[in-house]
């Protein structure tokens, strides 16, 4: 039969073993995120320079999303 220490040094282990696991997940969360920020970023800086040379700027409306109420129209 295990002795008590030898249980909470076994828990104490995997509960490190867990926390690391978990900053590696954050760390690999946060840099697939600021890939697709800076490829959002570079793909949007084409596409307005491609409407700047063909004078077009279709994406964007002239009429107001909402009016003074708030609400759209």
């Amino acid at each position: 039969m295990p002795s008590i220490t030898s249980i909470k040094k076994e828990r104490a282990e995997r509960l490190f073993r867990w926390k690391q696991e978990g900053v590696k997940a954050a760390s690999a969360y946060e840099a697939k995120e600021q890939a697709t920020r800076l490829l959002t970023a570079k793909l949007r800086a084409e596409r307005l320079a491609r409407e700047a040379i063909s004078g077009k700027r279709e994406s964007v409306s002239k009429k107001p999303l909402a009016g003074r109420d708030g609400r759209r129209h």
